[in-house]
């Protein structure tokens, strides 16, 4: 077993370094603000709720306003091109009580090197854990975005426009789409 285990570290340590010493594998950290506008679509079914859906209701419930999302990310990024992160956030519906924590997984692809000013695009996909009035959910995030840095500092800004979708079950299996058009600004420590 232990030799099983010094051969994986020599591997990872030797898969870490090009010829020319350059990484091949880096450690990332981020931090992201995404602020996001609700899409008038609507859900079916009957549900009782507590909260700002108060009462019975029968057929279509409409999505509504604005939200606004806290996420923070680590992660590895591949080849200086690929990265590969886990995180947590929070998330807050203004107008709907349908707060979550959500932890997911998300993917970006840069044009070029990693910490270098780059255009990209992201893939995240996740889970919602319960805050406001429902029992599970899911979530999900396209977008395309711009990764810069200002008088050369330890970290970059990123800004970029998703698309997203979140899922909501409520107490009474009601499901719940909310779909989401939005920007997100970011800081990735280098």
């Amino acid at each position: 077993m232990k030799y099983h285990f010094i051969c994986l570290a020599l591997f990872i340590s030797f898969l870490g370094y090009t010829q020319d010493k350059q990484r091949v594998i880096t450690l990332t950290h981020s931090f992201n603000l995404e602020l996001f506008m609700n899409k008038d679509n609507s859900s079916t079914g009957e549900f009782v709720n507590q909260g700002q859906f108060q009462g019975t209701y029968h057929g279509t419930f409409q999505g509504q306003g604005m939200g606004m999302e806290l996420n923070s990310f680590y992660g590895i990024v591949f080849f200086r091109k690929l990265a590969f992160s886990a995180g947590i956030g929070m998330s807050f519906n203004f107008k709907e009580n349908l707060n979550a924590l959500p932890l997911v997984a998300q993917l970006k692809w840069y044009f070029n090197d990693y910490n270098k000013e780059s255009p990209f695009l992201l893939l995240n996909t996740g889970l919602n854990i319960a805050v406001g009035n429902f029992k599970k959910g899911k979530s999900g995030k396209i977008g395309v975005g711009y990764a810069f840095n200002i008088n050369e500092s330890p970290f970059n800004y990123e800004i970029s426009a998703i698309f997203k979708f979140k899922n909501f079950i409520l107490d009474n299996n009601t499901d719940i789409l909310r779909e989401s058009v939005g920007i997100s600004l970011g800081i990735q420590f280098n």
